[in-house]
Order: structure tokens, then C-alpha cells, then sequence
């Protein structure tokens, strides 16, 4: 990895700034569609990638058939969500918090691309967010919760949020766990200021049934299956061979 600063973190604006302006043109001619969204988040996601030198290593894509899924990972950094979007792909969107959607023209790109706003705050309209994450998911994209609510301060796994779990049990749709490891060393919580260079992993597991089961068991499962894939994926990240287990 480079000295941080700030040139790093451009790196990762000039994608976003690209696929925002293309957004925002094709809602303004009516000719916004998901498959264009998708090709186009895949796209945010390789080129940070690329711009910032970063190595992705990335294990468990077979588990990416079938769907759609409700994908919870850990969360460490902003630079989580582009990863995101180069290894499980550009059919998903996020539930995202309102403060993001207030930014000048990538708020407006965000809601128009289908992410999903959630306040926090306010009950009622968290629960309206899960109500827009059900037509999304009927509509066949996958939908990304961090069951944390917020980045890790420690880059530990911290307690999970019950909101993800009551939609996947309501639904009956299928959990995709995902693991993340050397996001928070690349782009802390703490700094807007990024490294360039380096390694970072992502560990798919295989998905988690939901229908039928009650939010606590599923609760307790996924985080479980979370803890193991954050070891699978920092061993990764480290250049370690998977274990038997694995």
C-alpha cells in the first residue's frame, strides 16, 4: 500500500462521478433501466478497483446462482460498496442511510437507480424501507443489508440489528452471507483520506433459509456464518490456503 491521502480517495470519486451523470441522463430521457444500472455499477466496482490498484481476491461465487438474495456482510468502510459491486455484481442495490441521499446530484442517482433510503430515526419510514427492499427483491435484484447498521470503529464484528432479519423471515427469501477483510485498513471510519495499493477479500457463503424461521435463530445463524467467513476472508487476504473445513 501507498502513503494515504488524499489523491487516493479521487481515485474512487471519479468512477462514482461517471456512472452518477450517466444516471442522471438516461432518467432525464425516460430511458433509465435496471439492466443498464446493473452494467454500470459492475462497471463503479471494477474501475475503483483498477484506479486505485487494489487486488481483489474473491472465493464462494458459486453461490451466486439462483436468487435473489438478501446479502449481509460485515461492514468496515465506504470502500466496502464498490467492492461490493465488482465481486457479488451490479445486480444489487443497497438499503442506504438518508443523510447519503441528501448529497447533490448522487442523492437524486441513488434513488433513481433503486437504492434504498432508510431513516434510522424514524420508524414508520424505516418500515416503509423495508416494504421498497420487498418490491426490489420481487423484482429479481438483490438487496444488501450490514445487519451492524453502521462500519465497524474497530474493524471487529459488532452486534446485528434485527430490521434485515424480520424482512428476510417475512419474505422467505434466502440470506447470502458475505465476508469483507482489508476495506477498513484502505479507507477507515475515522478518515476521508485513502491508501492505494494493497489487497483486499471477499468470502461468499452458501445462503441461509429463511422462510418459515423466526428472526432470532436467523439472527444468531448469520451472524455465526459472518464470524466464520471474516476469518476465511482475512486468511485470504493474507494468501493463505483454505482449510479442509472450508
Amino acid at each position: 500500500m501507498s502513503e494515504r491521502s488524499g489523491w487516493a480517495a479521487l481515485e474512487v470519486i471519479w468512477p462514482m462521478a461517471t456512472i452518477t451523470a450517466g444516471t442522471i441522463a438516461d432518467a432525464a430521457r425516460g430511458t433509465l433501466t435496471i439492466e443498464a444500472t446493473n452494467r454500470r455499477l459492475t462497471w463503479w466496482g471494477a474501475e475503483t478497483l483498477r484506479r486505485t490498484g487494489i487486488e481483489l481476491r474473491l472465493r464462494g461465487t458459486g453461490h451466486l446462482a439462483g436468487g435473489p438474495f438478501l446479502v449481509m456482510s460485515n461492514h468496515l468502510s465506504h470502500f466496502d460498496v464498490p467492492l461490493l459491486f465488482a465481486g457479488v455484481g451490479g445486480n444489487l442495490r443497497m438499503v442506504t442511510k438518508t443523510e447519503l441521499f441528501r448529497i447533490p446530484v448522487w442523492g437524486p442517482a441513488m434513488r433513481k437507480s433503486g437504492f434504498i433510503e432508510i431513516d434510522r430515526k424514524n420508524r414508520e419510514r424505516a418500515r416503509q424501507s423495508l416494504e421498497r427492499a420487498k418490491d426490489t427483491l420481487r423484482g429479481g435484484v438483490n438487496v444488501w443489508i450490514a445487519p451492524e447498521g453502521t462500519r465497524s470503529r474497530d474493524g471487529e464484528l459488532q452486534a446485528f440489528k434485527k430490521g434485515g432479519f424480520i424482512l428476510a423471515s417475512e419474505m422467505g427469501v434466502p440470506i447470502l452471507p458475505v465476508a469483507i477483510a482489508g476495506t477498513h485498513e484502505i479507507l477507515p471510519p475515522t478518515t476521508l483520506k485513502a491508501l492505494s495499493g494493497g489487497t483486499v477479500a471477499i468470502v461468499i457463503g452458501a445462503p441461509i433459509a429463511s422462510e418459515g424461521r423466526d428472526k432470532e435463530t436467523l439472527l444468531a445463524e448469520t451472524r455465526a456464518a459472518i464470524a466464520g467467513l471474516c476469518a476465511e476472508a482475512r486468511a485470504l487476504r493474507a494468501g493463505q490456503p483454505p482449510s479442509s473445513s472450508e
